[in-house]
C-alpha cells in the first residue's frame, strides 16, 4: 500500500456508499496535496515532462497528476472511473447509472484551495453532460444533489470544522466591511483574522484574494497589488512569495504572503533582503523598491554569499521565508 493510499484509507469511515468514497477521497487529497509552483514557472522541456507524468513523489501536482491518483484510488474501491483529457484533466466517474465530474485543480480559488479553507466545492457533481463524447468538468445545479452532497459533507469531522471557521471568518470579514475605516486598516484586520495560511501558495494566495474582493469594493481593489517573488532551488522545485502593496494616500504598504504563515506587514529593506536568499521578479516591478534580482523560468536561483555568511544577522522574517515549499511524501 502506497503512502497516499495509506493515508487515504486509515480514516475513512465504515459503511460509506460509493458516493461518499469519491467525496471522502476528493476531500482528502486536498489534504496532501498542493497545485505545483514549478509547472508554470520552469523551462518548457520540465514543464512538458511534468504534463505527461502520471504521478509524483512530493505535495505538489498538477491537474494531469491529480486526475491520475483520484481515479487509481477510486478504482481500488471498485468505482467505475475514466480520465477526461483534453488539454485540462480530469475524472469522471459513475454513480448509480448517471456520470459525475470531479476536477479539484482547475481555475482560480479551485477546490483543492475551496477544501483547504472550509469554502463548499464547485466541481464535485452530477455531470452537466451525461455525453461520454461531450464531456464537461461542471456539475449541473441540482438543488436534490447539493442537499445530499451537504448532508455527506457531514460525515466528515475535519471537513466541518473547516467549513465553521470558513463561516466565522467571512462574518468578521462582513463585519469589518461595515466599519468606517481605511483601506489599510480594513486590510490588516482581515489579515489578523485570516491567521496562519495553509499550505500550498497558490491555494493561499486564492483564498486571501477571495476575502479580499468581498471585503473591498471595486474602487477600493483598485489600491491592491501583487508580485510574485520566485525562486528556483537546486532540485528543480520553485518556492513562491506574493508581495501585497496597497497604495495608500501618498504611500505605499507592504505585505508577504507564503504558505503555512501569517500574512506580515513589510519593510521595504525586509523584502530587498529576499533577492539575497534567491527570490527574483519575473516581470512586474514593486513600486518604490528597487529590486535588482530578475527571476528566469528554469534557471537556479542561488543564495548569495552574504547571505551565507551572514545569516545569523538576517531578519527573522526573512529566514521564516527560507524553506522549500515542496515536499516529499
Amino acid at each position: 500500500m502506497t503512502k497516499i493510499e495509506n493515508y487515504i484509507n486509515k480514516d475513512m469511515p465504515s459503511n460509506l456508499n460509493d458516493l461518499e468514497k469519491a467525496r471522502y477521497i476528493y476531500l482528502k487529497l486536498a489534504d496532501i496535496f498542493s497545485f505545483s509552483t514549478k509547472f508554470n514557472n520552469t523551462s518548457e522541456k520540465e514543464y512538458l515532462n511534468m504534463y505527461n507524468e502520471t504521478n509524483t513523489d512530493t505535495n505538489q501536482l498538477n491537474c494531469g497528476m491529480w486526475s491520475s491518483i483520484y481515479s487509481n484510488l477510486l478504482k481500488i474501491h471498485n468505482i467505475e472511473n475514466t480520465i477526461v483529457n483534453l488539454g485540462h484533466k480530469y475524472v469522471l466517474f459513475k454513480y448509480n447509472g448517471l456520470y459525475w465530474c470531479a476536477d479539484a485543480t482547475h481555475g482560480i480559488f479551485s477546490d483543492l484551495a475551496k477544501i483547504k479553507y472550509g469554502a463548499n466545492t464547485e466541481l464535485f457533481g452530477v455531470c452537466s453532460s451525461q455525453d461520454l463524447s461531450k464531456p464537461s468538468n461542471h456539475p449541473k445545479n441540482i438543488e436534490e444533489i447539493n442537499k445530499t452532497l451537504l448532508e455527506i459533507d457531514k460525515k466528515f469531522d475535519f471537513y466541518q470544522k473547516r467549513k465553521e471557521k470558513f463561516d466565522i471568518i467571512f462574518e468578521k470579514t462582513l463585519d469589518i466591511k461595515k466599519q468606517d475605516i481605511s483601506i489599510k486598516e480594513k486590510l490588516e484586520k482581515l489579515f489578523e483574522i485570516i491567521g496562519e495560511l495553509s499550505n500550498g501558495y497558490y491555494e493561499a494566495k486564492d483564498y486571501v484574494r477571495y476575502l479580499e474582493r468581498y471585503l473591498l469594493d471595486e474602487e477600493e481593489m483598485k489600491n491592491v497589488h501583487g508580485v510574485e517573488l520566485k525562486r528556483t532551488n537546486n532540485d528543480k522545485s520553485v518556492d513562491i512569495v506574493q508581495c501585497i502593496y496597497l497604495k495608500d494616500e501618498n504611500d505605499y504598504s507592504f505585505y508577504l504572503l507564503a504558505p503555512k504563515m501569517k500574512i506580515r506587514k513589510a519593510t521595504k529593506e525586509i523584502i530587498n533582503e529576499l533577492s539575497n536568499i534567491g527570490f527574483g521578479i519575473e516581470k512586474k516591478e514593486i513600486p518604490n523598491i528597487d529590486y535588482i534580482r530578475k527571476f528566469k523560468l528554469g534557471k537556479k536561483n542561488r543564495k548569495i554569499l552574504k547571505y551565507r555568511i551572514l545569516h545569523g544577522l538576517i531578519p527573522e522574517e526573512i529566514i521564516d521565508y527560507d524553506y522549500k515549499q515542496e515536499k516529499k511524501l
